[in-house]
């Protein structure tokens, strides 16, 4: 206990207790391991990268008050690190914090340093503009998987479908399930259980035109589910293509790759992402003629 004087008075305050840096790293490594698996293996190379700046900073990766922080996003300016990095450093100091039970609370000196870093960062930084998708580019997909017959062209011809023609992102709809997708009158309604702007996390709906004077999207929609032999639960983009249950919805990374492989064979613009196909709906409008 230590002694301490206060108005007038004399009061006992506790003593914090001395943990040694391998129990700390101990208590760390227990705290990551009950962590979602690909969440640890994101945060692995910035934990990697600030160990190796705490190191050259003469810091302690486990006592990192403001001011040793603002000495880092000093450090990350210096060295020119991306935004991106910035913030993985950022994301790591903030688990070990919370790991240690320190307090999170940024002071506002330490705010506007680390904006000030990630600002000169993006403004090194050229950034190219992303094509729009055209329905052009979409019904050359479903011509190509109607031609090729694989359930993994389908897959991808029917996203690219919903994001162009609801105008959303990967992100939104690609946990949908083939029970959300319902028929009303002349439209589609797909329900979605989260997206970008979903604040309050509730889901929503989002309508397609059930056909056009140049596509059927229900047509397509109907051809697509007995294609990938899916219903009722399974996911409407299933990351199974074979005969086991289809619950599990595809990865981002094997939709990226599927649509490069797509991209490559049908000859469309190099620089269209899956972004691109929500950017041309929303600035050219949805094209039936």
């Amino acid at each position: 206990m230590d002694k301490v004087l206060k108005n007038g008075y004399l009061v006992f305050r506790a003593r914090a207790p001395r943990v040694s840096g391998a129990k700390i790293r101990r208590m760390v490594d227990t705290y990551w391991a009950g962590r979602e698996g690909s969440t640890l293996r994101s945060y692995q190379s910035s934990f990697s990268k600030l160990t190796k700046m705490c190191r050259e900073l003469e810091l302690s990766l486990f006592s990192l008050d403001e001011w040793s922080r603002c000495e880092i996003w000093v450090e990350c300016r210096w060295l020119e690190m991306s935004a991106s990095g910035i913030k993985g450093l950022s994301a790591v100091i903030s688990l070990v914090r919370e790991v240690l039970g320190q307090s999170e609370d940024m002071s506002g000196r330490e705010k506007v340093m680390k904006r000030a870093v990630i600002k000169a960062s993006n403004l090194k930084k050229k950034k190219n503009k992303r094509k729009g998708a055209t329905i052009r580019d979409v019904l050359d997909l479903v011509k190509e998987a109607r031609r090729t017959g694989s359930r993994k062209d389908y897959r991808v011809a029917m996203m690219a479908v919903v994001c162009f023609f609801g105008i959303r992102r990967l992100a939104d709809v690609r946990e949908v399930r083939v029970k959300d997708v319902i028929r009303v009158e002349e439209h589609l309604e797909i329900f979605i259980r989260k997206h970008k702007t979903d604040v309050e996390g509730s889901g929503d709906y989002f309508t397609l035109e059930r056909k056009g004077e140049r596509y059927h999207i229900h047509n397509f929609l109907r051809e697509y589910k007995e294609k990938m032999s899916i219903f009722g639960n399974d996911a409407l983009f299933p990351a199974e293509l074979g005969k086991r249950r289809k619950v599990k919805a595809v990865s981002y990374s094997v939709m990226y790759n599927t649509l490069e492989d797509m991209k490559a064979r049908v000859g469309l613009d190099e620089s269209i992402t899956w972004h691109s196909y929500r950017i041309g709906a929303a600035t050219r409008g949805q094209l039936w003629e």
